[in-house]
């Protein structure tokens, strides 16, 4: 559950990547049900994107939908000035897009493995960056990035999974002390 604290007194606008499907739609609704403005994520997933939008309005909810493919740079590099430019400040930005398929190390092929560290890991590091420079000298923001039990419990048969998992953990740990105290 998000609770308010002092960067964040008032719901206002939340980008919740990955935010179609599964985790990141149970995310999208709350949010919504708690007064966010919600922009949705999604890559290839459209017509989920549209059903939870349409959802959270019939609820009496605010929702908006956004593609962009975080495996792409310049997408990564938009997303943040296309949604201030188009819906406002954001305030709220949760790092829930992510790629679980299984490998282990015997069939693990480089493809596999970048691509897991580009959604995972990359995406997440550079949103943060963007989005912390988009606030402005007076504004603070709350960055959630979400990870799983596999930061204590590694599978092998998961290998890019959960070693990009810890990575975004760590690097969790990284940015809150960089971006402290506005972050």
């Amino acid at each position: 559950m998000i609770k308010k604290d002092s960067r964040s007194t008032e719901p206002g606008t939340a980008l919740v990547t990955g935010g179609a499907k599964r985790i990141g739609a149970s995310i999208s609704k709350h949010l919504a049900k708690s007064g966010w403005n919600v922009i949705i994520h999604f890559n290839t997933n459209k017509k989920a994107a549209i059903q939870l939008r349409s959802k959270i309005i019939k609820l009496g909810g605010s929702a908006e939908i956004i593609k962009a493919d975080l495996s792409k740079e310049k997408h990564v590099k938009e997303l943040i000035p296309r949604i201030k430019k188009k819906y406002g400040d954001l305030s709220l930005l949760i790092n829930n897009a992510s790629i679980f398929e299984r490998d282990n190390i015997a069939k693990l092929k480089e493809y596999d493995w970048n691509r897991n560290i580009e959604i995972n890991v990359k995406a997440p590091l550079f949103l943060s960056k963007y989005f912390y420079n988009s606030l402005s000298k007076n504004e603070s923001g709350v960055i959630i990035n979400i990870v799983d039990q596999g930061v204590l419990n590694n599978r092998p048969d998961f290998i890019s999974y959960y070693a990009s998992k810890n990575s975004l953990w760590y690097l969790t740990k990284t940015l809150a002390q960089t971006f402290s105290p506005k972050v």
